[in-house]
């Protein structure tokens, strides 16, 4: 730099400081003011525009001989870079007004969209209570034909297949379409398809003791628990309780009883064991002397018959 320290510190902060720091608009209207060709410019990067006009700058700089004019020169550029900057950065007094001033039209525009969600809020309320009040105080056609028609009812029952007797498929279907006709809602119609029968508490207990009674096999048992059985209001856990107590007495009873047969009947063995060998016994006697008889009734004839041949001869 042919120029003295302050004159190259004075273009080096042009050139790499400032030039950094503005925006692409800025430099483009100091290329503009520089009275660079169009085309050098156009299209470019704001890092390539940067480094055209710090290239600029210095080849005039250095075309430039007298000190003074060089300095005059670098503070039109810097001055012309204060303009423009200055024009387009609004002064920031001027931004924190705006900014305060659409704050506050942003706080009043939520506070009439408040007041704007009660007063709906309001008026619905008013009419569901409007509404509520006049369907209690007028009950409307449908209530009235509600309260005063008959319960739906499915007539019949499900059965096994080949049972005779039971709803039909055909008949069932009939029966809905007949409540439909009618005016019965389809929730009506389910609930009283779910619907189980219900029985008589006493008529269920007077038919579980009549079976339990018939149900039992052994007759002693059935013996002791029928006084029970006949008392409608027994309770489960009674009854349970005495069956307990009647099937162990009997048991202890059934196995004295069986001992008390066992022995006996070893009894009734031991004396047909001894009957029979004793019978044994007799039985060859009775056989030898039989045939001890028959050897001495054919003994005597042979004898005579040899001693008639003997004569003979």
């Amino acid at each position: 730099f042919k120029y003295g320290n302050g004159l190259e510190r004075a273009s080096a902060k042009i050139g790499k400081g400032i030039l950094c720091e503005v925006s692409e608009d800025i430099l483009i209207k100091l290329a503009v003011f520089l009275k660079l060709d169009e085309v050098k410019y156009q299209g470019k990067s704001k890092l390539s525009i940067t480094r055209l006009l710090r290239r600029e700058i210095e080849e005039q700089v250095a075309q430039i001989e007298d000190e003074n004019q060089c300095r005059v020169f670098l503070e039109k550029i810097r001055g012309q870079l204060i303009e423009i900057t200055d024009k387009e950065a609004p002064p920031k007094e001027i931004e924190n007004k705006e900014l305060e001033v659409l704050k506050q039209q942003l706080d009043n525009l939520e506070k009439d969209h408040q007041k704007q969600v009660e007063a709906l809020q309001s008026k619905m309320e008013e009419s569901e209570l409007k509404a509520t009040a006049t369907s209690v105080s007028k009950p409307t056609t449908n209530d009235l034909k509600s309260v005063l028609r008959r319960e739906f009812k499915i007539n019949g029952q499900t059965g096994e297949p080949g049972q005779k007797d039971k709803l039909t498929f055909v008949s069932l279907v009939r029966q809905i379409e007949s409540a439909s006709s009618k005016g019965y809602s389809e929730t009506e119609v389910i609930d009283e398809a779910g619907v189980k029968i219900k029985y008589d508490e006493s008529l269920v207990q007077g038919l579980f003791l009549h079976s339990l009674e018939t149900g039992l096999h052994h007759e002693a048992v059935r013996t002791k628990l029928r006084p029970f059985l006949q008392q409608p209001d027994i309770t489960d856990e009674l009854l349970i309780e005495q069956m307990n107590i009647i099937v162990s007495t009997e048991t202890e009873r059934q196995k004295k009883f069986g001992k008390a047969s066992q022995a006996q009947q070893r009894k009734i063995n031991n004396v047909q064991t001894v009957k029979s060998s004793s019978a044994d016994v007799e039985k060859p006697i009775e056989q030898d002397l039989l045939n001890k008889v028959v050897k001495e009734k054919k003994g005597p004839k042979q004898k005579t018959v040899k001693d008639s041949k003997s004569r003979t001869c």
